[in-house]
């Protein structure tokens, strides 16, 4: 994997999860703000950006707990976009004991149901990819109306922008990551850390549910709604992220 960490030696640590699409460059406007103030982490997970992609078996929260590791972190906030955030709330249930709290967005929680219009979306969007046209998928998502709130669109270029200089993130397979079980869906109860869940008002259905299900379910969560804003809050409206 490749990370990047800042220099900061303050008493709390971030760590940063990228989405389904981008790889750590999700995070570029957060990234110098965040490391003024805390020791922040951001990586790039199995077969996105600069990291290579996964020849076998091999566990996402495992791979989090060995960078927290070499990091000499003791506990930290785990800051997640959409399946990053779902990784989050796996290690969360895993290592509790190094987690300071959970600050979700988007959230895709390995055991929670989505629905057939997410599905639908996924395979509209991505149907280029069985032609080995990445480049054709890259413009589908950075059109998909769910990424992003209406007169985002600065940040709508700069998704398709990172997305083809790095089309390699849109064929990452799942096929080898090892799933936590059993699915953190079920176990949401679980979870005693302090929990922020951020959605986009004009996010899909599917991912409100999510959001509302952790909220429901993890003592104490707060949810926020960002008005104008679709998946990647991150990209669209910064500086609530920080």
């Amino acid at each position: 994997m490749l990370f990047r960490s800042s220099a900061a030696t303050h008493r709390a640590a971030k760590l940063l999860r990228h989405d389904a699409w981008l790889h750590s460059v999700t995070w570029e406007d957060e990234w110098r703000p965040l490391c003024a103030k805390y020791h922040t982490v951001r990586y790039d997970r199995r077969g996105y950006g600069k990291s290579d992609a996964a020849k076998a078996e091999y566990s996402p929260v495992e791979d989090l707990l060995a960078l927290i590791s070499d990091r000499k972190i003791q506990r930290a906030v785990l800051v997640g976009s959409s399946t990053g955030a779902g990784i989050a709330v796996d290690f969360a249930l895993a290592h509790p004991e190094s987690v300071q709290g959970l600050f979700l967005i988007g959230p895709i929680v390995d055991g929670l149901p989505t629905s057939t219009e997410f599905e639908v979306r996924e395979a509209r969007n991505s149907a280029p990819l069985k032609e080995g046209d990445a480049k054709a998928a890259a413009e589908n998502w950075s059109r998909d109306h769910y990424i992003l709130g209406e007169g985002h669109d600065p940040e709508r270029a700069k998704f398709l922008a990172a997305l083809d200089a790095s089309l390699q993130n849109l064929k990452n397979g799942t096929e080898f990551a090892v799933k936590s079980s059993p699915a953190a869906g079920t176990r949401l109860g679980d979870i005693h850390a302090p929990t922020e869940v951020l959605v986009g008002e004009v996010d899909i259905a599917a991912i409100h549910a999510e959001a509302g299900a952790i909220e429901e379910r993890v003592t104490g969560a707060q949810r926020d709604v960002v008005i104008n804003a679709g998946d990647l809050v991150q990209l669209e409206q910064p500086e609530i992220v920080l």
